[in-house]
């Protein structure tokens, strides 16, 4: 039957019909079949145009000898009375309704696909549509089941819900699985946000959510899973599942790389858990993890750490059964977090971890004591507790408790060592906060042994890092209660455990031979000093960590709170890591005032060394630097070198003294971490007498190492999204700004060097860096930029039509990045002389901005040095192995006058470059004056 200009009805009053023996087509219209009294049969049907409507109000509709297509249209089958039972249906969007039983195969449409059997239950193969509802009262059985744009909703109103024969996908929206009086059963699930809900037991394979929560509830029975991901990249991506019975469950994970993890609750009433590895990681913080059950808890190793943030809390709890996990970390760069492990039965652990680089650490309870003690309670054992970190502010931690508190009437293990930061082999570490170790021994068949820990004890020493007097070292042995410094070993026997303490005092595990009695008293504490070094291992060096500290808050209390990122005691470490990597042998230099008076530390992955220069002050320093400054950029002076004789005192303070230290260890590239008043220097220009520094070395400005990301990322061919405001704006009038006539040129000229976007003037707004930024590696920006006096609001970035201030950097997103920019550029900024704050501005975005680097100009150079220096550097760029060695060399390049305006051409390393009019016309010009490089600053990472 074919209807070719018209719809195709049929209609029976009274009777079925039935179309198996032929097709139904209606080119250009609907087809419409009805049965008010009977059945429908049909094979195919397709309305290429409209709707294929197949109605039957009484009996039963089968169209399974053929497909359903209404491809411009809509597909509606609806018995009212009876089941539904299709072939291939496919549509612009489908509605199949069913009295009783819906079966279908597969069903395909780039609308809503909505499936209802209102007293039966429903059957299909795959689904496929851009929102998917199927609501069944009985049993519900799908294959895949795929929702592009909307929500996957699957309800149960009586029976149970299976698709373990395919997947759920719902990549942009939630899948919602609800069973009301039955079961659930899943295959894979990927959705932005999963819930599952069933009264009996829940069974998935593995779920995913890509932007949200996960949340699985058993109203009366267990719950089985594969592994459990969500990475939504929020602190809401979290996983919980709850359940009367036992919970079994792969990996769960809930990290993020950007941000805080999401949380992990598990929560079973009446049974037991069992679980794979949970891992709520983040590098703001890390989410909570939470395992509660009555009966036993296995779980692999729990991970709530932060890189940056506070790592967050871990609490196991059972009424009466065992727990048993592998490694639990809470720990965090600005602060530890909790763990609470308690239970009446036995306890076993891995490696617990709560310590903090640069805040406090995370207090550790560990507790199953009896109701009343007995013999043979169960005990508990782990590897090592490191509880390292600041020490905890005063009345944070109950009275007569520890930081480390731990409570068994059995015996306590630790079976395991790590090297403390003082240097000893600890199986217990704080950093300086109270431990208490309660423990079922005392007698002299169980005693308490540090250094023992077959039967009740420690494999390693017991210390709160308050050097030798806090350090309980191997081997020793305790029948009864004993208090060294803050560390107390406790006996719970009734017969011992109400005794007084025994103080007991630093003993070492060596001899020390001295030889002759007549040895000074100098020699003598050095023999002494060594015999303790040689055991608790050398002091760290608190004096870098401190210093950096000093520098961290001083940018902190300008910009806003920075988290750290690297442990400065680790510059060594980092240096290293850096030559291994590029090749380039770096050193921190660190340029500070103590008492007014100039100090430079040199830090190398070698040794360090301090030079202390009591004669030159910060004032005379600071006055001599804003003469170099000065002299550099007075434009009477361009063809002079005046700039010389300051340029050359500042080498002799800053330079010169660890000059020596430098070559002999062949430092080629120099990373200054510098003090209030020399941020703003141009370290390039300075001079030994012979040669410009930056003749000898790479350099950089870093503002401190605790707060700059140092991980280093190749980015030869990376591409470049570049933006630049030329022309006047009206916003730029009411600043007074001039136009910038070498931007297009600086833009072209990166188009012809690298890959990558670029946007000019009008186009360059903040709704477009934003947009285009999220996935850029470097950002070029050529246009104005201030860094000025008084507050942070105060400097800003132009773009055409708004401001960019560094208060609003942050505004960006790239902070929240799953990876950062790897450099941004500012190709015409100018920073205020003299002023901290404008310092501060300039030395610290890079960090304020969420980039690993930033390059930057102190002053407002003129557009043939921008761009004879942009053009340079791009080329550099290409083959050098950190980015200020690319700098160095287009630097040099300038200073040697391979870059130069001639002909009418920028001529460099490259291609000459032919100039616009406003250049051109100045004729050949010479770019080797500092005025033209020195001002160009690498800021943040220089590599």
């Amino acid at each position: 039957m074919t209807a070719t200009e018209g719809d195709a009805n049929l209609t029976s009053d009274t009777g079925s019909i039935d179309t198996t023996n032929g097709t139904i087509t209606a080119t250009q219209g609907a087809v419409n079949l009805t049965a008010d009294a009977g059945d429908i049969t049909t094979a195919d049907i397709t309305s290429t145009e409209g709707d294929a409507n197949l109605t039957s109000d009484t009996g039963d509709i089968n169209t399974t000898n053929g497909k359903i297509t209404a491809s411009e249209g809509a597909a509606n089958l609806t018995a009212t009375e009876g089941s539904v039972t299709t072939a291939d249906v496919e549509a612009q969007t489908i509605e199949l309704q069913a009295n009783d039983n819906l079966t279908t195969a597969n069903v395909t449409t780039e609308g809503a696909a909505n499936l209802t059997a209102t007293e039966g239950s429903i059957t299909t193969a795959d689904v496929e549509a851009q929102t998917v509802e199927l609501q069944a009262n009985d049993n519900l059985t799908t294959a895949n089941v795929t929702s592009t744009e909307g929500d996957a909703n699957l309800t149960s109103a009586t029976g149970s819900i299976n698709t373990s024969n395919g997947k759920i996908t719902a990549s942009e929206s939630a899948a919602n699985l609800t069973a009301n009086q039955g079961s659930v059963t899943t295959g894979d699930v990927e959705a932005q946000t999963v819930q599952v809900e069933g009264n009996d037991n829940i069974t998935t394979a593995n779920v995913t959510s890509t932007n949200g929560v996960i949340n699985v509830t058993s109203e009366s029975g267990s719950i089985a899973s594969g592994d459990l991901t969500a990475k939504g990249e929020t602190p809401d991506s979290g996983v919980t599942l709850n359940a009367p019975g036992n919970i079994t469950t792969g990996n769960i994970d809930t990290s993020s790389e950007t941000d805080q993890g999401g949380a992990i609750a598990l929560n079973s009433e009446t049974g037991a858990i069992q679980s794979g590895d949970l891992t709520s990681s983040g590098a703001t913080g890390g989410g909570d993890v939470t395992v509660s059950a009555p009966n036993t808890i296995t779980t692999g190793n729990i991970d709530c750490s932060s890189s940056n943030g506070n790592g967050c809390a871990i609490a196991l709890t059972s009424e009466t059964g065992d727990i048993t996990t592998g490694n639990l970390n809470s720990s965090g760069a600005s602060g530890g977090g909790s763990q609470t492990i308690a239970t009446l039965n036995q306890i076993i652990l891995g490696e617990l971890n709560s310590s903090s680089i640069s805040g406090s650490p995370g207090r550790i309870t560990i507790n199953n004591p009896q109701p009343e003690f007995r013999e043979q309670a169960p005990g508990i054992e782990l590897t090592f507790i490191n509880a390292q970190g600041l020490p905890t502010p005063v009345g944070t931690l109950p009275p007569e408790t520890g930081l480390i508190d731990i409570t068994t009437d059995g015996y306590f293990r630790a079976t395991g060592t790590f090297p403390s930061q003082t240097g000893v082999q600890a199986s217990i570490a704080t950093g300086g906060d109270p431990i208490i170790i309660r423990h079922g021994g005392g007698s002299a068949l169980d005693p308490f042994e540090v250094g023992n820990p077959e039967q009740n004890g420690t494999a390693g020493a017991i210390t709160n890092g308050n050097g030798f007097t806090g350090t309980i070292a191997p081997l020793q042995s305790f029948t009864r209660p004993v208090r060294q410094d803050n560390i107390q070993i406790i006996p719970r026997q009734p017969s011992t455990s109400n005794l007084p303490f025994n103080t007991i005092y630093p003993n070492l595990s060596f001899t020390t031979q001295i030889s002759d009695a007549d040895l000074e008293i100098t020699t003598l504490d050095s023999v002494l000093t060594d015999a303790f070094s040689g055991y608790l291992g050398p002091k760290p060096d608190l004096e870098i960590t401190t210093l950096d500290s000093v520098l961290t808050d001083a940018f902190s209390g300008y910009l806003g709170p920075k988290p750290s990122v690297n442990n400065p005691a680790d510059a060594p470490k980092i240096l290293a890591q850096i030559e291994k990597q590029t090749g380039v042998k770096p050193a921190f230099m660190y340029a500070t005032f103590v008492g007014g008076r100039l100090e430079l530390r040199m830090v190398s992955a070698q040794n360090k060394k301090i030079v202390s220069l009591p004669d030159v002050t910060q004032e005379t320093i600071v006055q001599t630097a804003t003469k170099l400054r000065r002299e550099i950029t007075n434009p009477i002076k361009r063809r002079t070198t005046s700039y010389l004789e300051p340029a050359q005192q500042l080498y002799k303070w800053l330079i010169a003294p660890l000059e020596a230290e430098l070559e002999a260890q062949g430092i080629q590239n120099l990373v200054f971490i510098m003090d209030n008043g020399l941020r703003s220097l141009p370290v390039a220009a300075l001079h030994d007498g012979q040669n410009f520094l930056v003749e000898k070395y790479s350099v950089g400005l870093m503002p401190s190492l605790s707060i700059t990301d140092t991980s280093y990322k190749n980015i030869q061919e990376a591409p470049v999204l570049a933006m630049g405001v030329a022309s006047v704006s009206d916003l730029a009038k009411e600043l007074n700004l001039s136009p910038l006539p070498a931007v297009p040129l600086e833009l072209q000229t990166i188009e012809s060097i690298r890959d990558g976007e670029t946007f000019l003037n009008e186009k360059v707004t903040l709704e477009t860096l934003k947009s285009q930024s999220q996935d850029a590696t470097i950002v070029h920006l050529a246009t104005h930029g201030e860094f000025k006096s008084g507050p942070l609001e105060n400097s800003y970035i132009l773009l055409w039509n708004d401001l960019l201030r560094l208060d609003q950097l942050r505004e960006l997103g790239w902070n929240e990045r799953r990876t950062p920019i790897e450099l941004l550029i500012l190709s015409a900024c100018r920073t205020a002389v003299g002023d901290e704050n404008a310092e501060l501005g300039f030395a610290g975005l890079a960090v304020q901005a969420g980039a690993k680097s930033a390059l930057s100009s102190l002053w407002y150079v003129s557009d043939e040095g921008t761009s004879g220096l942009m053009t340079e550097f791009y080329r550099k760029l290409q083959t050098a192995p950190i980015k200020s060695e690319a700098l160095r060399q287009a630097q040099l390049a300038m200073l040697k006058g391979e870059v130069r305006l001639e002909g009418g051409q920028l001529r460099g390393s490259g291609q000459p470059v032919p100039l616009p009019s406003t250049l051109e016309s100045q004729g050949d010009q010479s770019l080797s004056h500092p005025y033209y490089w020195a001002a160009f600053t690498m800021i943040g990472s220089p590599w």
